[in-house]
């Protein structure tokens, strides 16, 4: 595959939401890239990105001390190659395509690209898109037709890819299955529509916004309150489930799950939990057949699985528009960021437009 010619010169400079301070407002400021492209990088112009909960904990500083402090931000979005580095053969410039974390067998891992910020080292890992350009590690892009929907190609990069992997290629869910998913947030719904697309009927997810729970309604779900231990317990929830998906990734949830769950039933631990989580299980309930799993990103191979994902949702056999809250513009990120920490805006997926 022949790349179109190169048409960049460098240094460039673009625009990008910066984590300066944990818990401080996102700086919507301009970014230097001096290049030139190095082995494995390619340029992109970002479409669509979206807030994955993974950006709230960077916020937070939920996984402790962020050492990377000033950085760029985000790991799922849609946008378009406008230059290549060396030994890029996978994509050209002008091919549209998915960025994605989960890392492909196409494309080289490159270093991690050089930014600056007000003449400062400014920190990236090897994807971002918090940004209305980014320099990308190769193996992070995936190819996708010119036609795509490209919110729904942002909604691939993580959130929305994880729920079906997690369903279709780790849980290999059949209508037989009765499924149980804990955290109706974008992650929670997304896992809904892959046991929905996989066949299963019985499906129930718990949550204590009620907000998410209306929202997981839409989606062919039962939806109840996680703080409303008394109905959990009854003969209808507890030991009903054979399928369990942890989203919200709490001792409490985790502790539930384990009550919810069949004898012999796969739980899946999909959130990533905070380092201070620790929990016990009685070692009968694995004698008896209870298997605690955990999915990396739904264990997916981008290069094959994200095209037959974009073919679904072409087909209307994912109702992907569902997920997409709002789509806001880079200056109102901030704000969404907020909301979201509060419990709020949080059934599903924003997306930045770039």
């Amino acid at each position: 595959m022949k790349n179109k010619k190169n048409y960049f010169s460098y240094p460039i400079k673009f625009k990008g939401l910066i984590l300066a301070k944990s818990k401080r407002d996102l700086i919507w400021d301009d970014v230097v890239f001096k290049g030139p492209l190095k082995r494995g990088q390619v340029l992109v112009k970002i479409f669509y990105s979206g807030i994955c909960g993974k950006q709230i904990e960077e916020y937070l500083a939920k996984m402790g001390k962020d050492i990377y402090l000033p950085h760029l931000l985000g790991h799922e979005g849609s946008g378009e190659v406008l230059d290549v580095g060396p030994k890029v053969h996978h994509v050209k410039v002008g091919d549209k395509v998915v960025l994605h974390w989960m890392k492909s067998k196409l494309g080289l891992e490159s270093d991690a690209p050089k930014y600056f910020w007000r003449k400062k080292k400014l920190n990236a890992g090897k994807i971002t898109t918090f940004n209305e350009m980014s320099v990308i590690s190769s193996n992070r892009l995936t190819k996708i037709p010119n036609n795509t929907n490209l919110k729904l190609a942002a909604l691939l990069g993580c959130g929305l890819s994880t729920g079906l992997g997690a369903t279709i290629n780790d849980a290999k869910i059949t209508s037989k299955d009765k499924v149980l998913v804990v955290g109706a947030g974008g992650l929670g719904l997304s896992i809904l529509l892959g046991a929905k697309f996989c066949g299963a009927k019985n499906l129930v997810i718990l949550d204590k916004n009620y907000k998410n729970i209306l929202a997981a309604k839409k989606f062919g779900a039962k939806g109840f309150n996680l703080n409303n231990r008394k109905l959990l317990m009854k003969k209808s929830f507890h030991g009903n489930f054979n399928k369990i998906f942890i989203t919200a990734t709490y001792k409490t949830n985790i502790q539930l799950a384990v009550k919810l769950a069949s004898e012999s039933s796969k739980i899946f631990m999909i959130g990533v939990p905070s380092p201070q989580v620790n929990f016990s299980v009685n070692a009968l309930e694995i004698h008896r057949g209870k298997s605690f799993l955990t999915s990396t990103g739904g264990n997916i191979s981008p290069d094959k699985d994200i095209p037959n994902y974009l073919d679904y949702g072409r087909k209307g056999q994912i109702e992907y528009k569902k997920l997409i809250l709002s789509t806001i513009n880079p200056l109102d990120t901030n704000q969404i960021i907020k909301q979201m920490i509060k419990g709020n805006n949080c059934g599903g997926r924003n997306l930045i437009k770039f």
